[in-house]
This record gives C-alpha cells, structure tokens and sequence, in this order.
C-alpha cells in the first residue's frame, strides 16, 4: 500500500505584491471602543457587547520568550504557567474551585514576543470572576513545589516530542532558519535550560516585567463602560507601578539561497515537509492583505493547497500554509 505523506507547507515567506481592495471599503465595523489608562500606567480597552451575558477579559504583558536571560530559556513560560498555581491568599486547588463554581475560566501563556492571558466570566458572576483575575496576575508566589512540578511536566513534553515526526520538524525548522536569534528557540525552553531555572528565577522574572506600564487590560461583553472602569480601577489601581527595560530583539535576517536540512527518524511512518523563510513583521501594511490571500492559498481545509494534495490527488493527509506573524 502507497504510503501517505503527511505534508505541513508552511509558507512564511512575503509575499512580492498584494493586490489592494480598490477604493470601496470594506462594510465591516468594528463596535466602538474606550481607551484609557490608569494612574499607575495600566493600558485598558473596553468595548461593549451586550448579545450574551458573558464578559471577556484579555491581557498582555510585553515580554514573552525573547525576553529569557541567557541559559535560563523557558522562564517567561514558566511564569505564565505558574500564575494561577497560588497567590497570597489562594492555593492553586482554590483557585481552580473557585473558578469551577462560577463555570468561569483563566489562562495565560508565553510567546515569543508577548505573555497573553485571557479570562471569561458570566456578567452575574463578574464580581468574584474579576477578584480572582486580579489576584492571580498582581499576588501570584510560584510555590516551590508547583514550580518543580512544572517544570517536571515540561521536560516530559520535551521529551514526547521527540517521538513525534511533527514536533521535530517545527524545533529543527525554526533553530535553522533562525540561527542564534531567539526566534529560533522554543517558547518551553529546553531540557537543559528548564533544569537551572528555580523558582527565584521565576520571580524574578515577574518583577522585572509584570508592571503596570507593561501591560494591557481589554475587556469585552455585557458591561456598563463607567461601573466597569471603576471596577479596573479599585482592582488594579494600586499596582505600585515600576519601571521595566526594554527587552532587546535583535534584527531577523532572511536566508539567501536554497538550504535544505535533513531530519532522519527511521521509526516514523509518515513523512513531513516545511518549506519557508524569514517572512513579515505584524507591523507589515499589508498584513491583512496577506492573511486573506493565504486563507485562498492554504490557511482552511478547503483552500487551494489542501483541496489539490489531499482531495483530490490522495497525495497527504494534509497540506497547509500560514505566515507566522512576529514583532521582528
């Protein structure tokens, strides 16, 4: 039986020209929104939506994997992973409880550029929701024990990896394409870097960058703007407000030439392709240009690339493509 080739085409390079939409704008409308800043630096974002009672919370802290000190690769995920593991006034168990009882949720993750919380909450419950996404982000302590706990369950995702054709070829791809520059390293870290961060590392991290001034607070639903600026104001208002540096990027070079990289794994039954190279920054003008084009070309099931490699030819089980949109 011809075995299929589990084909990932990722096309990240830019492209050459992009057709504009001519002078007719778009019908589309965003709802209008408020912004404003607290006292202590705190960006907020409020738009109302009042089809559900449901409110939405999105935060962005302004440092992400980039940011992890030399050998210490891995910790602006782990102190995103460890937000909602206690806080001075609730253990970890708690704060799950407390979250099961009122059907709400909280999570937080590390990106290269940026850490992105989100939250949701009914509107009835949106006084004990937004008690508990304050305290998770301002009173967090890394406990010890979760801290070595995660890192345990990260160092075990490392290593399941390995054992998948997919995930080799995404960390191989990017430590190529990339080279030195942080881009290139994964968000997780590494076996050996996760194995020297404690828990003050962790903290530390947090202090340097969790400031007010470095993050943004949107909030979206079913809301009066003026009770719910209120609200922000008596949760995060007092933040004590500290001064963050600047998290050096250095400049993304493009590969020049034709480079191909070889990854055998004689234990895989598929085979997997990634084809790209350094791309546009999310600053780009014609980002949504380029999105929409690649939507056509290979970003759904039923787009060009799929519909030629899988539908109809049988050739894979999947073929895609995406631009990975960064701040470099």
């Amino acid at each position: 039986m011809k075995r299929l080739f589990a084909f990932s085409l990722f096309v990240l390079m830019a492209l050459g020209s992009v057709a504009h939409v001519g002078a007719q704008e778009s019908a589309l409308k965003l709802p209008p929104y408020k912004k404003l800043k607290l006292k202590n630096g705190v960006t907020v974002l409020l738009m109302e939506q009042h089809e559900v009672p449901i409110i939405n919370f999105g935060f962005i802290i302004r440092a992400g994997s980039v940011a992890d000190p030399a050998g210490k690769e891995g910790v602006a995920s782990m102190t995103a992973g460890l937000l909602r593991k206690g806080t001075k006034a609730r253990t970890a168990n708690q704060i799950s409880s407390e979250l099961d009882f009122i059907g709400g949720q909280l999570v937080a993750n590390a990106t290269f550029d940026y850490t992105a919380g989100t939250a949701e909450f009914m509107k009835k419950d949106i006084g004990k929701g937004l008690d508990l996404l304050a305290d998770v982000m301002l009173n967090p302590i890394f406990p010890s024990d979760e801290a070595a706990k995660l890192q345990r369950q990260r160092v075990d995702g490392i290593k399941a990896a390995k054992d998948e054709a997919q995930g080799v070829i995404g960390a191989y791809f990017d430590a190529y394409l990339y080279g030195k520059h942080p881009y290139g390293r994964s968000t997780n870290g590494n076996e050996l870097s996760l194995a020297t961060i404690t828990r003050d590392d962790v903290a530390k991290f947090y202090q340097t960058y969790y400031t007010p001034a470095n993050t943004i607070l949107a909030v979206v639903g079913d809301f009066n703007p003026a009770e719910m600026e209120q609200a922000l104001t008596d949760k995060f208002g007092a933040w004590p407000a500290r001064t963050s540096p600047a998290v050096a990027l250095p400049e993304v070079m493009s590969v020049t030439g034709k480079r191909l990289l070889l990854i055998d794994k004689p234990d895989s039954t598929q085979t997997f392709y990634r084809i790209g190279n350094v791309g546009i920054p999310r600053t780009n003008a014609d980002r949504v240009f380029i999105e929409v084009v690649n939507t056509l070309f290979g970003g759904r099931f039923t787009s060009m690339l799929n519909s030629e490699l899988r539908i109809k030819t049988g050739l894979t089980y999947g073929a895609r493509s995406a631009f990975d949109q960064r701040k470099a």
